[in-house]
């Protein structure tokens, strides 16, 4: 009789607890910007980035830029996954925004290695900032081409896997339309990795 009661009573619970949603923490940017000054460590994150985190069914913390080493473990032993946003700040690997960026992403590498999934997302700024930490080149400006980027040019993706999960839930038409560039704008960006530099 406790059997069958533990049973119906843990399938109660469950059906009781809020949906698990993965916890994603966001990288924060210097809000110097905002008339903050650099001793003062305040932060931001851009709302649209939480708003899209949200809306795709994440949880969303702030993963603070001024963190030590010891602040990011114990933060990043609780997370599930981390996102790289765009901005402003100095891509530099003497600088704590970039140093931190190379340390999140050394934990996440062990933890895949581990069989932990562990993703990272980097978009705009952040991504130049990957790209520019594991070049392997000691200048950032060997890394990064100036660009003067129009909004409306196409984008076309070269795709060396169409079964990458990124790509392999798309429609016929919507992979055509995204290989081929009429899916994809090119924004105003300031940098960028050229093709040549990245291969």
């Amino acid at each position: 009789m406790i059997r069958p009661t533990l049973i119906a009573l843990l399938l109660v619970l469950s059906w009781a607890l809020p949906p698990q949603n993965p916890i994603i923490g966001v990288y924060t940017e210097d809000a110097e910007d905002f008339g903050q000054t650099p001793q003062d460590k305040q932060t931001y994150i851009a709302a649209s980035y939480v708003k899209n985190l949200e809306m795709a069914g994440a949880q969303v913390i702030p993963l603070f830029y001024h963190y030590s080493k010891a602040q990011l473990d114990a933060i990043l032993s609780k997370i599930n996954g981390v996102f790289f946003p765009g901005g402003e700040m100095p891509i530099d690997k003497n600088n704590q925004w970039t140093s931190n960026i190379q340390y999140i992403f050394d934990y996440a590498n062990k933890q895949n290695d581990k069989g932990n999934p562990f993703p990272i997302w980097a978009t705009c700024l952040g991504y130049e900032a990957v790209m520019y930490l594991f070049s392997g080149r000691e200048d950032n400006m060997t890394t990064l081409t100036r660009v003067n980027g129009q909004r409306g040019l196409p984008c076309n993706l070269t795709v060396k896997n169409s079964n990458s999960i990124l790509l392999k839930s798309l429609s016929a038409q919507e992979y055509k339309e995204v290989t081929t560039g009429n899916g994809l704008l090119w924004f105003h960006h300031t940098w960028a990795i050229t093709l040549k530099t990245y291969q």
